[in-house]
Formats: structure tokens, C-alpha cells, sequence
């Protein structure tokens, strides 16, 4: 998880008091927070702070950081002389880190000599807040030296896993006191998966459920639409500290227009010569016959031939599987019906993809309320950004009522801008 680094502040922090028996210690400011100095009850003279100094790169800690201080303490006489003390300081209080492991130098851990550097490391990041650790002092001249409470700030930890293609789960650590945010954005494309937490869940149900809902279509007459890529940040926030999902590996999530294609029937185009269908295709109406079309021998249906080169394969009345191939725009007999990858297309799994977005093969596409496990092995010129054709088999009829659906979806194996399931 990345988090926002905050320099700390370098104040000095000072204080006396009127003269008479007292004892303080002193820490500078640094990782634990600004230098504090607190009266002690003691005996022998006044006391004064003197700061320490401390260095340390990060506000708060993370995991392997390091944060330390050298703690001095001073005592004098009722005259203002200093006065030489040997202060044991015992640190109690030691957080319980739920996991998040702390050591202290030196050793051992809960007590240490005045004026030796004090260090804590965090070795492990779970569970982790903010806890106190109270240092106390004292010694054979001024006796009990006042209490000192520090905090130590541990960074809250995120996890998001993604139980199907539409729910996703976050969970923070610690468990308790913590809230959860969500902040949508588009990545690429047009249209994305609105996310919300679902039903029963608040900012502060610990794990978190939330709902990716398939977009619908924004086209007015059904036609088919793009679909895009979304980002989804989500933080976690306990005592003003925020973990969020990494920024490296984002949580993106694509969805995807559909669209149907399939072989053409030379029989759903009548029969030729005199009782050929009409069909327009993009501003364009095809009648009548046309003879040798596109290098292939035969006279046919002008609509059948406009039709094969639009879905890409057809079906003579005499049986014989054809295809378009526009790089050559020929028209030839196959024995087998591939896909742009040169690999058969299934009813009911092949989908034409744009290389752009899925540009490998023999890619998987999980698309929610239309199908998994679909092979992404055509292309089709009329397929671009965010949209998948979904071949249906032969006949004009097997797509005759599809809805063009939105629909939200996983790569497998994950592509640049089609991402798998996982989430990080």
C-alpha cells in the first residue's frame, strides 16, 4: 500500500518551572510526534529540559522503518547547579501491535541508560494504529522523573479481493474504528461499472462488500456501444492515517460492449435471379445478383455476398463453408471457419476482439451476464475500443433478438488494458 509522507515538525520544545525538586525527561520532536516535556514529581533541585536531537525520513512509520532519538535529562540544585545523575528510563506501556512487530535498542527492552540512543523498528505491518508507550525516569540525585507518553504511529493496512467478476471485498486492519472510501474514475473508454457498497454494508462494515454494476447501454435506439476501463481507489482511515490500494497496480476493472455476428445462409437471401432479398449495410443497399463476387466463381444474391463480407463467413446453398478475408478481399472455399488468429470459431464461445485493447492470443474474456471462459480469437472492422462480437453460429436468426449488453469483464491472461481478476 502507498501512503502520503508527511515530513515531521522539528520544533524544541523547552520548559521550567519555578525552582524546586523536580525531574523531566526529554525527546525531540520526530516519527513519534512533537518533543513533549511534563513536570515530575522528585526531589534534589530544579529541573530543566535539555531537547535531544533525533533523526528519522518518514512521519510515520512503515513496515522496516526506523525510528530513533537520543533521551537526555538534566538535574540542579535549588542554586541552578547541574548536578550529575545516573537516570535508568524504563519504557512501559509497550504496545500491544496486534501483529505489527516492534524492537527496541538496546536492549533489553524495557529499560535503558539516559543519553543512549533509543530506537524502535517496526519489523512487520498488520493490525496496525496508533498506541502509547510511556517512558518513565529515575535516579539517585532527583529521584522520579516526570512520565513521558509517546505515540507511535503504525500505518492501517488494506486488502481488496475480488470474490466473483461483480463483488469485490476490502478489508482493513485493524478491524475496529476504522471507514472506508471509494473514488471512481475512468481509465480508458467511455462507459465503466458504477461501484457501490452493497446492501447492508456502511463506511464502516469491516470487511467491506461492494457491487460492480453492468452500465447500461447509452445508446438510444440499442444499438451496439463502447464500453471502458475504470479506476477504483479505495482507503482506508483510522485516527486520520490512510492506506489505499496500490497506486503501482492499480484496481481497474473493464467492461465491455457486446454485439452478435454470425455465418451467413445464402438461402436467408432468397433465391437468384429473380428473388433476391435486399439488404442495407452502412448507407448502402445491395439487389439483385452479382457474378464471380470477390474472386469467387458463381453467380449469387448481390445481400448474400454484402452479408458474408460483413459478418466475415457464409454458407452456400450448395454446403460449402466460404470466407471473406479483407486484407486480400477475396472470397474463398474453407474447410473450417477461422477466426482472425486462424483458429476455428465456436458458437457461443468466440469473440472478436480489437487488438488494441486484447492485442494476445488465445485469450480468455469473462463477460458478467453474457458468458466466461470466452475466446477472444476474431477481430471485425467494426469492432473498436471496448466492444466484443459474440459469434452465435449460422443463420441471421441467431442473433436476431440480441440486446447489445454492457457488460463488466476479466482478461485471462490480464492484458495492458484489460485487466484479470486479481486485485492488489
Amino acid at each position: 500500500m502507498k501512503h502520503p509522507s508527511r515530513r515531521p515538525s522539528r520544533r524544541r520544545v523547552s520548559s521550567s518551572g519555578p525552582f524546586g525538586p523536580a525531574g523531566v525527561l526529554v525527546l525531540a520532536s520526530g516519527l513519534l510526534g512533537p518533543a513533549v516535556a511534563l513536570a515530575a514529581a522528585g526531589h534534589g533541585g530544579t529541573i530543566q529540559l535539555k531537547p535531544g536531537r533525533a533523526t528519522t525520513s518518514n512521519d510515520f512509520m512503515n513496515v522496516g522503518d526506523t525510528y530513533q532519538e537520543t533521551i537526555t535529562t538534566s538535574c540542579y540544585d535549588v542554586d541552578g547547579n547541574p548536578l550529575t545523575d545516573t537516570v535508568t528510563l524504563t519504557v512501559t506501556g509497550q504496545p500491544d501491535t496486534g501483529g505489527a512487530t516492534t524492537t527496541f535498542n538496546p536492549n533489553p527492552q524495557q529499560t535503558f541508560s539516559a543519553g543512549a540512543l533509543f530506537q524502535v523498528v517496526t519489523t512487520k505491518k498488520t493490525d496496525a494504529k496508533v498506541y502509547s508507550m510511556v517512558l518513565t525516569g529515575t535516579g539517585p540525585v532527583c529521584g522520579q522523573y516526570g512520565t513521558l507518553t509517546l505515540p507511535l504511529s503504525l500505518y492501517p493496512v488494506l486488502s481488496l479481493s475480488r470474490q466473483d467478476l461483480v463483488t469485490v471485498q476490502a478489508t482493513g486492519k485493524p478491524v475496529d474504528g476504522g471507514t472506508f472510501a471509494y473514488v471512481t474514475a475512468t481509465a480508458g473508454g467511455t462507459t465503466i461499472a458504477p461501484l457501490a457498497m452493497a446492501a447492508g454494508n456502511t463506511e464502516t462494515t469491516n470487511p467491506n462488500t461492494t457491487t460492480l454494476s453492468d452500465p447500461p447501454n447509452p445508446a438510444g435506439n440499442g444499438a451496439p456501444s463502447p464500453g471502458g476501463l475504470g479506476r477504483y481507489t479505495v482507503n482506508y482511515t483510522v485516527a486520520g492515517l490512510t492506506a489505499t490500494n496500490d497506486k503501482a497496480n492499480p484496481f481497474e476493472v473493464p467492461v465491455f460492449g457486446m454485439s452478435c455476428y454470425y455465418t451467413t445462409l445464402e438461402s436467408d437471401w432468397g433465391t437468384q435471379p429473380d428473388h433476391c432479398k435486399k439488404v442495407k449495410i452502412h448507407g448502402t443497399t445491395y439487389s439483385g445478383t452479382v457474378t464471380d463476387p470477390n474472386g469467387y466463381a458463381g453467380t449469387y444474391c448481390a445481400s448474400f455476398i454484402a452479408e458474408v463480407k460483413l459478418q466475415g463467413s457464409g454458407v452456400t446453398d450448395g454446403g460449402t463453408d466460404i470466407q471473406y478475408d479483407p486484407s486480400t478481399d477475396l472470397i474463398t472455399a474453407v474447410t473450417a471457419i477461422n477466426g482472425a488468429d486462424n483458429t476455428p470459431v465456436v458458437a457461443g464461445q468466440t469473440v472478436a476482439r480489437s487488438r488494441s485493447i486484447i492485442p494476445g492470443r488465445g485469450v480468455h474474456v469473462d463477460v458478467h451476464g453474457v458468458g466466461t471462459n470466452l475466446l477472444a480469437n476474431d477481430t471485425g472492422g467494426a469492432i473498436n475500443g471496448y466492444r466484443l462480437d459474440f459469434y452465435q453460429g449460422a443463420g441471421a436468426g441467431v442473433c436476431a433478438s440480441y440486446a447489445n449488453p454492457m457488460g463488466v469483464a476479466s482478461c485471462n491472461p490480464k492484458q495492458g488494458k484489460c485487466p484479470g481478476s486479481e486485485l492488489k
